[in-house]
């Protein structure tokens, strides 16, 4: 991120959309990234996601610092005001439950994006000025009117929850906020469904650290190929890999690679249910093959299989 907006000239305006931003981490780590290395830029940012509750979580920017206590859902209305914090901060928080939300972050950057108040920590106000946080579902193609066009879309882990038609659908969708020449983040998304967009849509995808990225989030690839989550290891003999493993692209240079509008009113975005989803990294069971993700499993186990040539293969992917 800090490289793309560095091209930007002294004092220019960079807006930037943050969809399904859940607690904020994104959001206020991306302004902490470019306010720190270009702080003449006038960053606008709106964050968007379906959740009202996650929403004024996020907004809040206050986080636990403590571990989880030992609470769930159902003990939500009798939590005190502390126990709730706790339980919003390491809500989600993949397989690990127990995995702090500061986990990958140095004293240096702690001290740089919050202020430690007690057993919290609160960001800092300088990074939450000029942020517009929204409820909003990224599949609706009234999207744009409310939002606008900008210079960077961010569309990260969130994909990966829908069939793969209706992603490819809100991908789409998504595509047609981004400025032509302007830039997409997105990672989390099939991998099939991510390359037939940007091609059909003439993205272009940028080299830096492309196989870095990819591979950033050891979470993603230890899962696969079982995991629904999982993420298909970085393979140089595919002919498709310089696009398939591209997780950010310049969208739309010429008129023939502007996004077009999708619509779409029967989707709806949703945050997968905890008691329907036991699949999922958030959820208790870590087999990945609850019912409603046990063929995303079995087609990523297909894939690995074609890639290895046989299971018995499957353990020396690259």
């Amino acid at each position: 991120m800090g490289r793309l907006v560095d091209q930007k000239a002294l004092g220019a305006r960079v807006s930037i959309a943050v969809l399904a931003c859940s607690k904020g981490a994104e959001v206020y780590s991306i302004l902490w990234s470019i306010r720190t290395s270009r702080p003449d830029l006038i960053v606008t940012l709106q964050a968007v996601d379906i959740s009202q509750e996650i929403i004024d979580f996020a907004k809040e920017g206050a986080y636990f610092l403590k571990g989880p206590a030992s609470l769930n859902a159902l003990d939500y209305l009798g939590m005190t005001e502390e126990e709730k914090l706790s339980w919003i901060t390491c809500r989600d928080q993949g397989l690990d439950q127990s995995a702090s939300i500061f986990q990958r972050m140095d004293k240096s950057e702690m001290d740089a994006m919050f202020d430690r108040v007690g057993d919290q920590a609160k960001v800092k106000s300088w990074l939450k000025e000029g942020i517009t946080w929204r409820v909003g579902d990224a599949s609706a193609p009234e999207l744009i009117h409310t939002l606008g066009t900008q210079d960077v879309v961010v569309a990260n882990r969130f994909l990966c929850h829908m069939e793969p038609a209706a992603a490819e659908r809100c991908l789409r969708n998504i595509a047609s906020l981004v400025k032509p020449g302007g830039y997409i983040f997105v990672s989390g998304v099939d991998l099939d469904v991510r390359t037939k967009v940007a091609k059909e849509l003439d993205w272009k995808p940028v080299p830096d650290s492309l196989r870095e990225i990819h591979e950033g989030d050891f979470s993603l690839t230890e899962g696969w190929p079982l995991g629904w989550w999982g993420l298909e290891p970085f393979w140089e003999d595919h002919p498709d890999w310089r696009i398939r493993y591209a997780s950010v692209f310049r969208v739309g240079e010429t008129g023939l690679g502007i996004p077009r509008m999708f619509h779409g009113d029967d989707l709806k975005l949703r945050r997968p249910r905890r008691e329907s989803c036991p699949g999922a990294p958030e959820c208790a069971d870590p087999t990945g093959l609850c019912n409603n993700h046990s063929r995303f499993a079995a087609t990523r186990y297909r894939r690995a299989w074609a890639l290895a040539g046989s299971p018995q293969k499957l353990t020396s992917l690259p």
